[in-house]
């Protein structure tokens, strides 16, 4: 039986010694109120582990400090690494880490912990993964997204990255994700903050 993820979280560290964990996603969901009612607690706090819990108990450490997201069937894990002007990633990583400068800034890790790919983005020059999203499609739409028919009957859910461009105030553009091989695949959709 495949394993299912049920949560990820983050385990930090006070100058004070006191340790924390921050569930992010999934069951036991605490990031509203991360400190477990320790808010007096002096700054800054340090990064101890990245992890995910499976249905069956199991917690997976990830070699990472940026915050995983659940794939959509809970087989994986997408980690959307920050990246400085240059392109190169400002995480620390281990050496036998794959490169993943922009503009394939982000991998998706197996339920078990293995690296299952990095995420191609070939989509543009000069551009990079954002971060995860979801695109909800209620109604078929047209060329410049005017509405060619009545809502759908059930919701069209599409996981996928936001890729933008260095230094642009332009919209970032939606792409849904294959999470078996890592592609993208275009939509006509954009989003702006």
């Amino acid at each position: 039986m495949d394993r299912s993820i049920i949560s990820v979280g983050k385990k930090k560290i006070c100058p004070d010694n006191f340790v924390y964990e921050v569930i992010y996603e999934g069951e036991g969901e605490n990031w509203e109120n991360p400190f477990n009612g320790y808010e007096e607690s002096p700054r800054p706090h340090k990064w101890l582990e990245t992890f995910f819990l499976l249905d069956d108990g199991t917690r997976i450490s990830l070699p990472v400090h940026a915050i995983p997201k659940r794939l959509p069937d809970r087989s994986g894990v997408v980690v959307v690494f920050s990246i400085d002007q240059q392109g190169q990633t400002t995480d620390a990583l281990p050496a036998d880490f794959p490169d993943v400068h922009a503009p394939h800034n982000a991998v998706i890790f197996n339920a078990d912990g293995s690296l299952r790919c990095v995420i191609n983005q070939r989509t543009k020059r000069g551009a990079y993964i954002q971060q995860t999203s979801t695109d909800v499609i209620t109604h078929k739409s047209g060329r410049y997204g005017q509405v060619l028919s009545e809502n759908y009957l059930e919701p069209i859910i599409k996981f996928g990255v936001l890729v933008g461009e260095y230094l642009n105030d332009s919209p970032d553009w939606f792409y849904e994700l294959d999470p078996s091989t890592g592609d993208l695949i275009g939509t006509p959709t954009w989003k702006r903050y």
